[in-house]
């Protein structure tokens, strides 16, 4: 481990010149990072937690064989811009361990198609399970984002490595916690940030590789090495400007592309839809759940109310007991008792349902018309 002024531009810090020494291994690296990172930049949240993603699983999503089940399991919960941070994540989590334990320890460095095997399994598993999980995708994006924002910072400042150390430390620590706030009014801020900070860092970690400019090249030596010749160089300025002018515009990018295009409303009716299902109770006279739950008022008002009077689970209002010569709800009805059975019921003006109570709707002797039709209006009453 180096802690004084290096010199060397090829010793083991050296990212171009130890594991992308050819330009085909450069290549491999950082144009898949370049084009990546740049559409994280200006919409990573918005490709993680509005659109691309599918839509939570009910509650009640109960899947009726082993091939729909196994369907169901494939779903991009994390989005496309969960699969774009676990990648980011991959790259630079791989790259910084491949560079910092030949430096910290005795081990020997790992040769281009070590590391690019290394890589390679990393981004796999990372991007698979941050696509999968949308818990996965924000651990990643606070993870990387925070760390990479405070690595930013620390090229910029020049802070000794103790602060650099401490300062990535808080960061990571602080916006992993804030992006994984089960609140999306205050977490959305935070997973922008962090998808902004990921994707300007890897636009310019590449562009630095394409022109040769250390000093961001072998970014990641600044947690193990007090100060290099290279720092602080006009190219290093210029570098830290586009990052922080990328890193602002993409946070404002990404989140007019939420504005306007936001969050799929979808979402929430499904799952209000699931929640409602959920509280239904059954109806023993009808099939299936149709009915929502009676208030706890409603509950202690049904206990003091008379049965003609009382508020019903099914109506959630009070039940009207009709006669069957009321000319106001059939007047159709009067004079042709024998096709009465023709009509239905009809709702008031008040939109109120009625039911029809068969007992006070036979004619005195009773009568079998009658009581068929009243059989009839009552089977087909809208509860």
């Amino acid at each position: 481990m180096s802690s004084s002024p290096s010199n060397d531009s090829h010793d083991l810090n050296d990212l171009s010149a130890t594991l992308l020494s050819s330009s085909a291994f450069l290549l491999t690296y950082a144009i898949p990072l370049l084009v990546l990172s740049t559409v994280l930049t200006f919409s990573g949240s918005f490709l993680t937690l509005d659109r691309t993603r599918a839509l939570p699983r009910p509650k009640t999503f109960d899947p009726e064989n082993l091939t729909r089940r196994l369907r169901s399991w494939f779903v991009l919960e994390g989005g496309i811009g969960g699969i774009l941070l676990g990648y980011a994540f991959g790259v630079h989590i791989a790259t910084m361990l491949s560079i910092m334990i030949p430096n910290v320890t005795s081990a020997a460095p790992l040769r281009p198609p070590a590391f690019l095997a290394v890589w390679l399994c990393s981004v796999l598993l990372t991007s698979v399970s941050s696509g999968r999980w949308k818990y996965a995708a924000r651990t990643v994006a606070g993870l990387i984002g925070y760390s990479t924002l405070a690595l930013s910072i620390s090229v910029i400042v020049h802070p000794t490595r103790l602060t650099r150390i401490v300062l990535a430390a808080v960061f990571t620590a602080l916006g992993t916690i804030a992006c994984l706030l089960p609140f999306p009014a205050i977490s959305h801020t935070p997973v922008r940030i962090a998808a902004s900070a990921t994707g300007a860092f890897g636009v310019i970690l590449s562009v630095s590789l394409f022109a040769h400019v250390p000093a961001w090249a072998d970014v990641w030596e600044r947690f193990w090495v007090d100060n290099d010749i290279n720092w602080g160089s006009s190219r290093e300025k210029g570098l830290s400007a586009a990052y922080c002018f990328l890193l602002v515009t993409g946070v404002i990018c990404d989140w007019a592309l939420h504005k306007y295009y936001g969050e799929d409303p979808d979402e929430k009716w499904n799952q209000y839809l699931s929640d409602y299902s959920l509280n239904l109770p059954n109806n023993p006279r009808r099939a299936g759940d149709f009915h929502p739950p009676l208030s706890l008022w409603d509950q202690i008002t049904n206990f003091f109310s008379s049965e003609e009077t009382k508020i019903h689970s099914k109506l959630q209002k009070p039940v009207t007991v009709l006669h069957k010569n009321d000319p106001q709800i059939f007047p159709s009805m009067l004079g042709d008792p024998g096709g009465a059975h023709k009509y239905s019921p009809i709702s008031g003006p008040d939109q109120k349902v009625y039911e029809v109570d068969l007992g006070l709707s036979r004619k005195s002797g009773g009568d079998a018309k009658w009581e068929e039709f009243w059989r009839d209006v009552k089977s087909q009453a809208v509860y």
